[in-house]
Formats: structure tokens, sequence, C-alpha cells
């Protein structure tokens, strides 16, 4: 019995991550406002491009004020903080604004 080897077995559950609503949103009107973009540039495919636009704004709004980015940006993120402002400047400047 001296020599007995004792094998254990782990199990590891790997959940497949689930995604915030808010991200959902932003794929989904990034999606649109492809898809807009791809059309012609009629009055109304420009108004419904500055919608969906909006649209995206305000999902990446909610997104940013949610508790768990909030806690990315403090957690020295500056980095990422950078990135969000740029990217946020260069949609501004996209739209005009």
């Amino acid at each position: 019995m001296a020599n007995m080897i004792v094998q254990e077995q782990f199990r590891c559950t790997s959940l497949p991550s689930r995604s915030h609503p808010s991200t959902f949103g932003i794929e989904g009107t990034l999606s649109k406002v492809e898809t807009i973009n791809a059309t012609t540039s009629s009055f109304e495919s420009i108004l419904m491009g500055l919608a969906s636009l909006e649209e995206l704004y305000d999902c990446v709004e909610e997104f940013l004020k949610m508790g768990s980015t909030q806690r990315v940006m403090s957690s020295d993120g500056s980095e990422f903080v950078e990135e969000m402002l740029d990217g946020s400047l260069r949609l501004m400047d996209t739209c005009s604004v």
C-alpha cells in the first residue's frame, strides 16, 4: 500500500461569458450604421444614419456609466480612457458636432 498512487481528477466548468445588454446595443447599432452606409446616400438614408449614430452614442454612454467599466477605467486605465476619448472625439468630428 505504500506504493499506492492517488490520482485526483478535477473538473472545470467554463461558462460562456455573457455580454451586457448595452454591448449588444452597441454591436446592433454598429451593424445598422454599416448597413446604412452601404446603401445609397439619399436624404432618407442620411437621416437614418444620423439617428443610428445618436443611438450608438447613447449605447456607448450607457456602457461607460456601468460599474464594471468605471472600475476598469479607475484602476490605472489611463491608456484605456485616452483611447475612449480619442474615439469619442473622432465620432463627434465625423458627425460634425
